[in-house]
């Protein structure tokens, strides 16, 4: 009896061990993924920030959509809201942003986290640097603008002695002083308005460079230098041979000058009276027709 209900309590252990409860074992339930946002962060303004979630994890290793929206802040462009990576523009400063990363698994689990991204607010002017600047500092800079107006005068006037010294040449030349209708009035420019001022400007600018040469030795200044010195020489050459510009009236035996003597002077083509003229207590006259041919008739009482 008792092996008969031995085998009967084996057999009853055997059938609930094969049954379909047994079997059927409930599987364990889906575990939701961990979102991850990245940490907070600060910034400077208007830098390109990115926001990263690629930190974000599910516990079975499936798949993650990720979703990204804005929670708090000035409103930030969301280019790529879907990607595991978010990023946009941060502002002129002292904004606040707030983000919120989702997360969700293939059997719809969700995860969410949020970031904080701050931008730092531009540094004040210093007030006190500004308003008191060292003695030192005063100096350098008046210095510096003593050195600049120096040198911007020195180069008008190596620009002004260049061109006085072309006119004189000029003046000096044949071809130019006989070309018709320029060579009278030029030479009348040259004579009486410019020739005494050419020399001011020349000697002002040769020291003035002399000075610049030796407080700050550079090439211009010897380049200028050996212009001045060739701008003086021509000018000394040919300043030293400038005809006076009035007439003489002498006596053609004597040779004394002729004073009060009547000089009349005539269109050689038309004989037509152009100028009259009478000479002074030393015999001279000025006369500054145009270009052109004259017979000059002179009288004396």
């Amino acid at each position: 009896m008792m092996s008969t209900f031995s085998w009967l309590v084996a057999l009853s252990l055997i059938v609930v061990a094969v049954s379909p409860a047994a079997v059927n074992a409930q599987e364990p339930a889906n575990l939701p993924p961990t979102a991850q946002a990245g940490a907070d962060q600060v910034v400077e303004p208007g830098s390109l920030v990115t926001l990263n979630g690629s930190q974000s994890r599910d516990p079975e290793e499936a798949p993650l959509t990720y979703s990204w929206r804005q929670l708090d802040g000035p409103r930030a462009v969301l280019d790529s809201p879907r990607g595991v990576t978010f990023p946009f523009t941060s502002g002129t400063g002292g904004e606040v942003y707030l983000f919120a990363l989702t997360v969700r698994d293939d059997s719809g689990g969700v995860g969410t986290d949020t970031v904080v991204v701050a931008t730092r607010k531009p540094a004040p002017a210093p007030i006190a640097a500004q308003a008191f600047t060292p003695s030192s500092d005063i100096v350098a800079e008046g210095l510096g603008i003593l050195r600049r107006s120096l040198q911007l005068i020195n180069t008008l006037l190596f620009a002004t002695s260049l061109l006085a010294t072309v006119l004189t040449v000029l003046d000096r030349l044949p071809r130019f002083v006989g070309s018709t209708g320029v060579s009278l009035p030029f030479r009348q420019f040259i004579g009486r308005r410019f020739r005494r001022a050419s020399w001011l400007v020349l000697i002002a600018g040769a020291l003035l460079n002399s000075v610049l040469l030796w407080w700050f030795i550079q090439w211009r200044y010897f380049i200028f230098g050996a212009a001045y010195v060739v701008f003086l020489l021509l000018k000394v050459l040919l300043e030293a041979r400038l005809r006076p510009s009035h007439g003489l009236v002498r006596d053609a035996i004597t040779h004394v000058p002729v004073d009060l003597a009547v000089v009349r002077l005539y269109d050689e083509a038309s004989g037509r009276l152009v100028l009259t003229r009478a000479t002074d207590d030393h015999g001279r006259f000025f006369l500054l027709p145009p270009a052109g041919t004259y017979r000059v008739e002179v009288l004396k009482q």
